[in-house]
């Protein structure tokens, strides 16, 4: 397995983005994610069926254009599905981003042969504290946002991840759509070596060892 697919959460090292407060003030919700009922929500490209490629909506904010200019720049998207922002309504539970891959099961094997693909930006709350993620071995971690970036990138088709509480003014421009391969491989590197140091910044599939447990029983 690529070290890349044994990631469930990392930050990510792309400058940040200098219109949030906008992005706010133009925010107006307008549904409710039948998937995601823990957000009210605002699209800012056309709604498609089944995953499918969409573009701009014509009726965006100057903010808004900015943030897709600014992710068509900075992300490695060959093209976008869904790109949207996020306003906590109340605590969520546990799930998975990609929740209907039969849908389109070729976009599906796509994202999950270059995960971690889910990328998200903090345009507004805590960095730490607030979004608990699940391991593949039932270790709970909460992971920590450097100061340096507001983004952090999730196993779109892999991350079991929910909030830990209800917090009124977390918003979250969340991303979606299909990968430039090579410019993937490279951002995905690029942030890693940069943030695998920082305690809490990374979380792997595996995160328990036991080791861990015979130093426990050593001690005792």
């Amino acid at each position: 397995m690529a070290f890349n697919h044994t990631i469930l959460y990392m930050p990510v090292d792309i400058p940040k983005f200098h219109m949030k407060q906008e992005l706010i003030a133009d925010f107006h919700k307008e549904f409710t994610p039948h998937t995601a009922q823990a957000f009210e929500s605002q699209r800012l490209l056309k709604t498609t069926k089944n995953y499918a490629t969409s573009e701009p909506r014509d009726d965006l904010t100057e903010s808004q254009i900015a943030v897709i200019d600014y992710v068509n720049k900075y992300l490695p998207f060959s093209d976008l599905i869904n790109i949207k922002l996020h306003h906590m309504r109340r605590q969520g539970s546990i799930h998975i981003d990609m929740v209907e891959p039969e849908a389109n099961p070729e976009l599906y094997q796509h994202n999950k042969e270059n995960e971690p693909c889910g990328y998200r930006m903090v345009i507004q709350g805590s960095r730490h504290g607030d979004l608990a993620i699940i391991t593949d071995d039932q270790v709970i971690k909460m992971p920590v946002l450097p100061e340096d970036t507001d983004w952090y990138n999730i196993s779109h088709t892999g991350t079991p991840h929910g909030n830990t509480r209800y917090v009124d003014d977390r918003y979250i421009l969340f991303c979606h759509g299909r990968m430039d391969i090579e410019k993937q491989k490279a951002l995905v590197k690029q942030s890693y070596n940069k943030y695998k140091d920082v305690p809490g910044a990374i979380v792997h599939r595996q995160e328990h060892t036991y080791t861990d447990d015979w130093k426990s029983e050593d001690a005792s």
